[in-house]
């Protein structure tokens, strides 16, 4: 085994046994240490992991388009869900109505549309034939 250079310069003092087993009790310190902390980071990123994972699932059953956001409020009831279906159903119906009168108003327009388009065709085929004589 050789030694570092600082070991072999006092090797000549007869030192060397006991900078040696300083040398191994320091080592063995650190390497000890060097486990200890190797232990504590792994625990560490695995909780750290383990939090994530927990932090992502809560966000995503917290999304206002989850069904499990509003049933995981405290105090909701039942009732609660009963006026909202509710009001999601006449908002439906206003919908509905509110689509019914924009296609009577797009089926007017169109025969406006079909009439006046008549009418033009009509009076373009007048000044053709009144230019041809």
């Amino acid at each position: 085994m050789s030694h570092s250079p600082a070991l072999k310069r006092s090797a000549g003092k007869g030192n060397n046994d006991i900078i040696v087993e300083e040398l191994y009790l320091e080592n063995k310190s650190l390497k000890d240490m060097i486990d200890k902390l190797s232990k504590r980071l792994h625990a560490f990123e695995s909780m750290s992991q383990s939090s994530g994972m927990r932090l992502a699932e809560s966000m995503r059953l917290m999304r206002p388009g989850s069904p499990l956001a509003s049933a995981s409020r405290s105090g909701v009831s039942e009732e609660v869900f009963t006026r909202e279906i509710n009001e999601l159903k006449q908002q439906n119906q206003a919908l509905i109505k509110q689509n019914e009168e924009l296609e009577k108003s797009y089926s007017k327009a169109r025969a406006n549309l079909v009439r006046y388009r008549e009418k033009w065709d009509q009076l373009k085929s007048r000044c053709k034939g009144s230019q041809s004589r």
